[in-house]
């Protein structure tokens, strides 16, 4: 937490010492972030707009790079920010957080330059905007750059799971197992826990607070999610562990005759 003395600890361990003794720190999101990634090797992360989720991305591949010995970082991030990213803020980050990595932009490259970039193996940080995941050739550069840990800024760009560009990333994954996911956002749901619950589980696998299981967790969506009906708990239903999980738990929140805008609190309260 912001201002003790484990945080102050934080700043110093993971800051450049000129950085720290100049009075840069992180925001408390950002060392939350960070720490669950040197931990836990991956986190699925509500951040808001303001509270620097670059330079946690940014971090983390530093982090990547020397804690987990992973050669190539695969970053990818709105295309509107890409052009920004690469001539800005990466170069204003490596004054003030250990950033050992070579950064390889596949942004407005031409197919073949990308190719030629991605078969290349060089140790890096490979920076991907979310609209080449449209493109034909995007899985065959997925699996060039082959990154064992994959950072996903502006999450909320892959909600869709019908979109190209969500299969062709999940799919990917789901072939090469990276070593480390992690994903970020603002804005990661709109109404729905459907909206991420692809996203948790690749990147927190059984730590994720719902149900790996897709069907179930579609379950749990129809109680959860922005009007739900009362009536849709049911005695029997597969949603019937949570509603313990929630009782037990938040007595306060939820109680046995099941109150739906308690039982939704009670979620939020975990998911945060």
């Amino acid at each position: 937490r912001a201002g003790t003395p484990e945080f102050e600890e934080f700043n110093r361990e993971h800051l450049l010492a000129h950085a720290y003794d100049d009075g840069f720190r992180f925001f408390e999101p950002q060392a939350n972030a960070i720490r669950d990634f040197e931990t836990y090797g991956g986190f699925l992360a509500p951040i808001g707009v303001g509270w620097g989720k670059t330079l946690i991305t940014l971090a983390c591949a530093g982090i990547a790079a020397t804690k987990y010995s992973i050669s190539r970082v695969l970053l990818v991030v709105p295309s509107s920010v890409y052009a920004q990213l690469s001539d800005q803020m990466i170069p204003a980050a490596r004054g003030k957080i250990p950033f050992p990595l070579q950064v390889i932009g596949l942004g407005g490259r031409s197919q073949e330059q990308r190719k030629f970039l991605a078969r290349s193996k060089r140790r890096g940080l490979y920076l991907l905007p979310y609209s080449y995941l449209s493109t034909k050739d995007a899985v065959e550069i997925l699996r060039e750059i082959d990154a064992d840990c994959v950072l996903l800024d502006e999450a909320h760009n892959l909600k869709s799971r019908r979109a190209a560009r969500t299969r062709r990333m999940l799919d990917w994954i789901a072939e090469k197992q990276p070593q480390i996911v992690a994903a970020l956002s603002g804005t990661l749901t709109s109404k729905s826990l459907m909206d991420y619950h692809h996203l948790a589980r690749i990147c927190l696998g059984d730590r994720s607070p719902m149900p790996l299981s897709t069907q179930m967790a579609g379950e749990w969506s129809m109680v959860i999610d922005s009007g739900a009906p009362p009536s849709s708990i049911l005695n029997g239903n597969p949603i019937e562990p949570l509603v313990r999980w929630a009782c037990k738990h938040f007595p306060s929140l939820v109680h046995e005759e099941i109150d739906v805008s308690g039982f939704r609190k009670a979620y939020q309260i975990r998911f945060a």
